[in-house]
């Protein structure tokens, strides 16, 4: 996936780093590119985000560091999308110093939208949905990703095209509805016999169910397995 980095004003030539660039100060742009390093290693090559540093005052200089800079987050906090904290510190040196900035990051995420709209109680068909990025910090509820997930199941809400499809606004379908005439599937090893019953109650895939055998008359539970027909395993 391609990696965008978008880092305010770290431009090496800038006229205010100019009087920075002597040896006993810390160059800005050597702090924003510890801070960026930081950022891409805590959320890896494969992610596909935007980095935004603020810039730092120009009157600010600090000792140049003899070693290396490192990066940090208060207490350790792991990096969200959104506004972020980054601690750079110089440990070595006649001088020790650390400073915190601040940015904005932005993941973007693959999630599953609808692509057209659809009603309340409206079954999702693969055709309903497409897989698109968006920012992850403007994503509100649990979303899913693939298509799989949320297929056949039963929108809770009308919602209009490219709307997020959440946990909250799609549940199970409801396969089988109480009073409904169904088939109850008997099986064991070496025989399956199928006869007429009446469900109970309603029932999504692969819940149990309360069902009456039309012929003894008997209430059993079955498993549903799809519309009109629930098992028995025996």
């Amino acid at each position: 996936m391609i990696i965008k980095l978008f880092v305010a004003l770290l431009v090496l030539l800038a006229p205010y780093q100019s009087g920075f660039a002597a040896p006993h100060y810390q160059t800005h742009a050597s702090i924003y590119q510890t801070v960026t390093r930081f950022i891409t290693g805590q959320l890896g090559s494969s992610a596909d985000y935007d980095i935004h540093i603020s810039p730092l005052d120009s009157r600010l200089k600090l000792p140049k560091c003899a070693d290396e800079l490192t990066a940090f987050t208060a207490h350790n906090e792991p990096l969200r999308a959104g506004r972020f904290s980054v601690g750079v510190r110089c440990g070595e040196g006649p001088k020790p110093w650390s400073i915190f900035t601040t940015g904005s990051l932005k993941i973007m995420q693959d999630v599953l939208v609808l692509a057209r709209p659809v009603s309340r109680g409206q079954i999702l068909t693969r055709q309903m949905l497409t897989i698109e990025k968006r920012d992850q910090a403007t994503l509100r509820s649990s979303y899913f990703s693939q298509i799989e997930s949320v297929e056949n199941k039963q929108s809770l809400r009308n919602l209009p095209a490219g709307s997020v499809v959440t946990v909250n606004n799609v549940t199970d379908a409801v396969l089988i509805k109480r009073g409904e005439k169904i088939t109850i599937s008997a099986s064991s090893p070496g025989y399956n016999v199928r006869m007429q019953g009446k469900a109970m109650m309603d029932g999504v895939k692969g819940q149990s169910i309360r069902v009456k055998n039309v012929s003894s008359g008997r209430t059993i539970t079955a498993t549903v397995i799809k519309p009109g027909l629930v098992s028995i395993i025996q």
